[in-house]
């Protein structure tokens, strides 16, 4: 194996005296004589120079093979105390340093450029420490299939750090920024590991997605938060950095609240440039916006807008969306509000997708039900974990009313209400579907926990100015009253609940459903190459005739007309106030 070292300095000094100790020679290479031609004879080079020298982004744009960036003071072009010196591995099929720089920039508190006077001052014996623990790196990368891009950072190693417990090198993995064009990320080899594993992969203060997860409030129920990058290091759009999960214990919470996150960053990170453009009758099989529930029905006019590529649930067939519907946030609000109905994430495409139909029907299901005069059922769940949550909920003196909502869509849909009638906030709903609706329950009071939860950080003043109608619900008022004492009631044995052997299956059975009502349902893939490392897939489930949420001015489909009077003597009440829903 044929090793370049670009550099010189006491670093590639003791790079050198080192490898020879292994009886692995290196051959000098003069920055002068840096081209494409002259990497492409090395089976791994290493740089060496101090941290801002354009040197690195030199050797990245042309080398195709494997290399080490070992950059003095800095990492990723930047000065960060305390950041001695960083070892930044690239694998050519992986994440690049302008990868590096990004992710870096991305996680900086300011974004300012290099200046070469903050660069901190580096004694010759680090130097020399440096170019030995570059040269132990080697020797495992030459004994091993190093299939991602590493970077070891190297930091403070004063005797009190040391001694304190805390580590002087810290190991980070490097994941593809999504519009790097440097490598072919198609054959990037996923992480292997469970669900919990792999998305710890996301987080990392200096060059993660998320750059940081806690814990908010432990009281009635786990609730974490976690901040994501600033993408605007490396895409034209602004994703909102922070998410948040409510579970009934700190491991589900801290899950679902990095899922949240992820869920997000895959749908901004876009580029705008891959979209097809045109009007709708250029294309064989493109879905015109007029095919969605809009706020007037005739806003398109086939001019010429934005398309993204979707396959047809149905049929399997590959189609034309409008970017506006798939993508958030959008390039543009021609047709309809913005809305994150239908993102989701999963292990797989096939979970993904499920995910993203549930909620498409759940928003579906709750605005029919509200608005209209078909009064929901009071819900019993069989499960323990319910049960648990409901407690914890009562333990801040919340009740907790739960609703089985379900519409024409005959897949279980629950409202859970949790109220008090002293403390404010007095109120907050959420709600979840699932094919087994004890698992809809503890979703729904989840999501009802966390909603009540958010209310009371807020505080009533801002409460009352958010886009919804939360803070006028989280006085619990006479509208809010009624709609949690219905007469009608359901327990989980009265109901059917399928069992199945895959999510294959479950995904076909939810399909037939709504086949048998003539909903179209669309799948957009949205997973970025760094989230597909981590082995996760994202997608937007769309149904163009299923009823939007919305919020401050309604607008209805059809079916929020149809709906009501196909299961019984019922009718829609589109003049009733704004729904309680988040």
């Amino acid at each position: 194996m044929k090793i370049g070292l670009i550099g010189d300095g006491a670093t590639s000094t003791s790079i050198e005296f080192a490898l020879q100790q292994s009886e692995i020679s290196v051959t000098p290479i003069s920055i002068e004589s840096v081209s494409k031609s002259k990497l492409k004879a090395f089976s791994i080079v290493l740089v060496v120079d101090n941290v801002g020298s354009p040197l690195f982004e030199k050797v990245n744009d042309d080398i195709t093979t494997s290399w080490i960036a070992i950059e003095l003071g800095g990492l990723g072009g930047y000065s960060i105390p305390p950041v001695l010196g960083s070892i930044s591995l690239f694998n050519p099929a992986t994440a690049c340093y302008s990868c590096l720089r990004d992710r870096v920039k991305s996680n900086l508190s300011t974004s300012e450029e290099l200046n070469p006077k903050s660069i901190i001052p580096i004694s010759p014996s680090f130097e020399s420490l440096l170019g030995s623990l570059s040269a132990y790196i080697v020797n495992s990368v030459l004994n091993s299939d190093m299939t991602h891009s590493h970077v070891f950072e190297i930091s403070d190693l004063s005797i009190e750090h040391i001694s304190g417990g805390n580590s002087a090198i810290t190991h980070r993995l490097l994941l593809p920024v999504p519009t790097c064009s440097s490598n072919d990320h198609s054959s990037t080899t996923h992480i292997s590991g469970t669900t919990m594993e792999r998305a710890e992969y996301a987080i990392d203060e200096r060059i993660g997605i998320i750059n940081t997860i806690s814990e908010a409030e432990s009281f009635p129920a786990p609730y974490y938060l976690a901040n994501l990058c600033d993408t605007t290091s490396f895409t034209a759009q602004s994703v909102r950095k922070q998410s948040a999960g409510v579970a009934i214990d700190w491991d589900q919470a801290f899950i679902k609240t990095i899922g949240e996150a992820l869920e997000r960053y895959s749908s901004g990170v876009y580029d705008p440039d891959s979209f097809t453009s045109g009007p709708a009758s250029s294309f064989k099989n493109s879905i015109s916006p007029s095919s969605f529930v809009q706020p007037s029905p005739d806003l398109y006019k086939d001019e010429s807008i934005d398309w993204i590529g979707g396959i047809d649930l149905h049929s399997n067939e590959t189609v034309l969306l409008p970017a506006e519907f798939a993508v958030f946030p959008n390039p543009s609000e021609q047709y309809k509000p913005a809305i994150t109905t239908g993102l989701a994430i999963g292990n797989s495409l096939i979970e993904a997708q499920l995910s993203g139909l549930y909620e498409v029907i759940e928003r579906d299901a709750t605005m029919l039900s509200w608005y209209s005069n078909r009064p929901p059922s009071v819900f019993s769940p069989d499960a323990p974990e319910f049960d648990l949550l409901s407690q914890m909920a009562n333990s801040k003196g919340l009740d907790s009313t739960v609703l089985l909502v379900t519409q024409d869509i005959d897949i279980p849909v629950v409202t859970v209400a949790v109220h008090r009638s002293s403390k404010w906030p007095k109120f907050a709903v959420g709600s979840c579907a699932n094919i087994n609706p004890n698992r809809a329950a503890i979703g729904a009071l989840s999501e009802a926990l966390q909603n009540w939860m958010e209310l009371r950080s807020m505080g009533p003043d801002t409460a009352n100015n958010q886009s919804s109608a939360i803070g006028t619900y989280s006085n619990f008022p006479k509208e809010a009253q009624s709609f949690i004492g219905p007469s009608d009631a359901i327990s989980s044995n009265d109901l059917s609940i399928p069992t199945f052997s895959t999510r294959t299956e479950e995904l076909s059975f939810l399909l037939t459903h709504l086949h048998s009502l003539d909903l179209s349902s669309y799948s957009v893939q949205l997973t970025p190459p760094d989230i597909a490392t981590i082995g996760f897939e994202a997608v937007r489930i769309l149904i163009p005739e299923a009823q939007p949420l919305f919020f401050e001015k309604p607008f209805f489909g059809s079916r929020a007309r149809t709906v009501p009077a196909s299961l019984g003597n019922f009718r829609s009440r589109l003049d009733r106030p704004h729904h309680p829903y988040p």
